[in-house]
């Protein structure tokens, strides 16, 4: 309390100059405070619209987020340090009585430190009667007077405050303005820095676009995820598909920039975008394989995310597997292999094979779309985020019928698709009645599902990426139409001409796909059309290969002419039938070639015969002469070497001489070569025709028996008359006399002596031509007999032509008298 005392001593009027003072101080400070915030708060909001609408300018987006975000804490700082700075502390800080004077005394030199001096004592305790106080308040009285003759108003400079008012005054100015003119930017500022809205611009685009992919194949239109990502197929095409919404303004150009991420790098690009329409762009990146991020810009607007492709392998059949049911005649079911593996694109399977389809996809699958010429299946999960199955068959049948759409259960669906859904099996048949199956099937699905022969199946896949195969899994199933079985049959021992009482003999083979069922032989007479049934001795046993033949011992079915009672002149087929087992399609039929045949006497078919031996004998005549030719033509060269051996024992003196000599030993060595080949190919020549004819032979042997016209003693002359000395003559003479003329040919080629070679082969052919002379002799011992059936034939042939003409020259007469 006592110190509070000597402040009263403070005269009034100096005490209301200092309040004063105190008061201008602090109106100056804030009005100056005030306005620096003020111009700063401006130039944030200028700098924040100016950048923003700069950089909209450039990328069509919005500022970053970062930038709007630092933008706001830098703004709201600033803003907070100039008033804690500026504004703040000269409001809140004490002004003491005594700093204002010294501002006074400093400012106003005239009060020569009277002000100060009073402020001091009269703020101290101090006695007025001392003999310092009446000079104190002379003092103090003095400084009351001239303090309130003091200009307050100069202590003050008025530049700065004028110049931070004015540039306050103004920028607020054309805040308040620009924010009235034009409140849409006054809105989106507050929207983009204050609200941080990510789309702030977007109310005031006058373009937009919405963004999709074009997925192939069927042109399906596919949205990006709620994170800007498409999965798209490794390798394929991407199409990319822009459109502009209604009621938005359609870009003269919209440009396509992408960023591709493969192994080798990153690396970017644009490209112009192609107008398909109104308001629709479309551009193609061929063969996709490296992921891509994708801006589309055009107009005023740009993507602020990009979009992401991303790669994903398609989906695709890794193996194919048919695990096929054979039809029970074919007999594979129990020896070939049921699990059928689809190597390449085509498969062949017996027709009516059952058989289970089955594929194994390199990843999850969704859905199933299986098509072919005349049913299309489809089947899988009924959306992307549902466990519901569903399916149904299109079954396309003829041109008169409609089309007919049949659902699938979810319990057959879910048959198909395995638990992993990484593969499926379909039960299927391979059939000729498939279109029959097919158009009479009723309300439910026709399982298994019945395929024609040669169908080719097209299966498009699509996984749990939404992703649909690039191109199809193609299998062709080729049916295997059981054939009609083969016959390969040839006679033995006949000709086109038989007696009576002829036995046909065939030989060959029948072979079929599965098996055979059936074989028999099958004739008609004259005019008749068809064929009539004979079983043959030897049934099969459903074997895919049988062969002709009555027993082990008898290599040949014989068909006997007897039991038919056939007359002479008379016709005959005959041919072998064969019949396979297949009683689903079948059975198939096929025959062999067919034999005609004419019924003739004995006698003629003896005379037949007496003219193919005519023929023998005169062929082997002219085989014997041509031996002979090669005996001679040895024998003249044989003696040609001899004859010159002395010439090569010589030696002339003269050179012309040996000249001559070496030129005649020369056209000598040429001369045996030449012979030794010749004769070898003469006697290959030889053997190769009597070998002919002594099977021709055995045949007129066979044809005889036969035909049932032979004798022990004819058959004794054939025997071992005829076909046993051939037999000898072909296995051991003719080998050996090629023996001998190789070493004959040897010898020449090796310039040694050939004589040796040249007597044996002689010797080879002295005995062989005796067994020849004595067989030419058997043949001509039968020429007789032989003759005379031949002219009792003709005499017989002539009478017939006789009677003929005699008969036609009575009906001519006849026809005459009767006009």
């Amino acid at each position: 309390m006592q110190q509070d005392a000597p402040r009263t001593t403070l005269r009034p009027e100096i005490r209301r100059v200092l309040d004063n003072l105190r008061g201008r101080i602090r109106r100056y400070v804030l009005i100056e405070g005030l306005s620096v915030l003020i111009v700063l708060a401006a130039a944030l909001f200028w700098f924040g619209i100016v950048a923003d609408v700069i950089h909209f300018d450039i990328r069509k987006l919005e500022l970053p987020a970062w930038f709007r975000l630092g933008y706001l804490i830098v703004g709201v700082g600033a803003l907070l340090a100039v008033l804690v700075m500026w504004v703040l502390p000269p409001l809140v800080r004490r002004l003491r009585r005594r700093s204002l004077a010294l501002l006074l005394e400093k400012r106003f030199p005239t009060l020569s430190d009277r002000l100060i001096t009073a402020v001091e004592f009269g703020e101290t305790s101090q006695a007025s009667g001392d003999l310092g106080g009446a000079m104190l308040e002379k003092t103090l009285d003095s400084a009351a007077r001239d303090v309130e003759q003091l200009n307050l108003a100069t202590v003050f400079d008025p530049g700065p405050l004028r110049r931070w008012a004015t540039a306050a005054v103004i920028l607020l100015a054309s805040v308040v303005v620009f924010g009235v003119t034009n409140a849409s930017a006054m809105h989106r500022w507050a929207n983009a820095y204050l609200l941080q809205q990510d789309d702030y611009w977007e109310p005031y685009r006058r373009s937009a676009m919405s963004v999709k992919v074009v997925a192939q194949p069927g042109e399906r239109i596919r949205e990006f995820d709620e994170n800007f990502e498409y999965r798209h197929p490794r390798g394929a095409d991407l199409y990319i598909l822009a459109e502009v919404p209604e009621g938005k303004d359609v870009p003269d150009r919209v440009e396509l920039q992408y960023r591709s991420y493969g192994n080798t790098g990153s690396s970017r690009g644009s490209v112009g975008m192609s107008a398909q329409g109104d308001g629709e762009f479309r551009h193609v990146l061929a063969r996709v394989i490296d992921e891509h991020q994708l801006w589309v810009s055009g107009g005023d607007f740009i993507n602020r995310q990009p979009f992401r492709i991303v790669i994903v392998d398609p989906p695709r059949l890794d193996q194919i597997l048919l695990d096929c049911e054979y039809p029970a005649y074919t007999g594979m079911n129990a020896f070939a292999d049921k699990e059928r593996p689809v190597q390449g694109t085509q498969i062949s399977l017996p027709l009516e094979t059952k058989f289970t389809f089955r594929a194994i996809a390199n990843k999850r699958l969704r859905r199933v779309h299986l098509r072919s010429d005349h049913v299309d299946l489809t089947f899988g999960y009924a959306g992307p985020d549902t466990d519901e199955l569903e399916g149904q068959m299109t079954i396309r049948g003829t041109d008169d019928q409609a089309e007919r759409v049949v659902p699938l259960p979810s319990s057959t669906v879910a048959s198909f698709l395995s638990p992993e859904n990484d593969r499926f099996e379909i039960p299927m048949q391979l059939t000729a009645s498939a279109l029959e199956a097919l158009a009479a099937g009723g309300d439910g699905p026709t399982l298994p599902v019945p395929l024609p022969s040669d169908s080719q199946l097209q299966i498009y896949l699509e996984d749990e990426d939404d992703v649909y195969s690039t191109d199809p899994a193609l299998v062709t199933i080729n049916g295997i139409l059981d054939q009609p079985p083969v016959v390969d049959t040839q006679l033995r021992g006949v000709s086109t001409t038989i007696t009576r009482l002829a036995s046909i003999p065939i030989e060959g083979r029948i072979t079929d796909d599965y098996g055979i069922s059936d074989v028999h032989f099958g004739f008609r007479v004259d005019d008749q059309t068809e064929f009539t049934p004979r079983p043959i001795a030897r049934k099969p046993r459903g074997n895919k290969e049988y062969r002709l033949a009555e027993s082990e011992d008898d290599l040949v079915e014989r068909f006997s002419v007897l039991p038919l009672e056939l007359k002479v002149d008379q016709r005959l087929a005959l041919t072998v039938f064969a019949e396979d087992g297949d009683r689903l399609n079948g059975p198939h039929k096929s025959h062999g070639p067919v034999y005609s045949f004419r019924i003739v006497t004995p006698e003629e078919l003896l005379a037949r015969l007496y003219d193919k031996e005519l023929n023998l004998r005169l062929r082997f005549e002219q085989i014997i002469s041509e031996v002979r030719d090669v005996r001679e033509d040895l024998l003249q060269h044989r003696q040609r070497y001899v004859d010159e051996s002395s010439l090569r024992e010589s030696t002339p003196a003269d050179a012309e001489a040996r000249r001559q000599q070496a030129e005649l030993l020369r056209q000598l060595q040429i001369a045996m070569q030449a012979s030794a080949e010749r004769n070898l190919h003469m006697v290959r020549k030889n053997h190769t025709e009597t070998r002919a004819v002594q099977e021709a032979f055995a045949e007129i042997r066979a044809e005889m028996v036969n035909n049932r016209v032979d004798t022990a003693s004819i058959l004794n002359r054939i025997d071992y008359g005829i076909t046993a000395p051939l037999e000898q003559i072909n296995s051991e003479d003719f080998p050996g006399v090629d023996g001998d003329l190789g070493l004959f040919r040897l010898a020449n080629e090796r310039e040694s002596d050939p004589t040796e070679a040249i007597d044996d082969a002689v010797a080879h052919l002295d005995t062989m031509l005796v067994r020849m002379e004595q067989v030419l002799n058997e043949m001509r011992r039968r020429e007789t007999f032989n003759e005379l059936v031949k002219t009792l034939q003709s005499m017989m042939e002539r009478q017939a032509r006789i009677q003929a003409e005699t008969e036609k020259e009575q009906e001519r007469k006849l026809f005459d008298l009767l006009n």
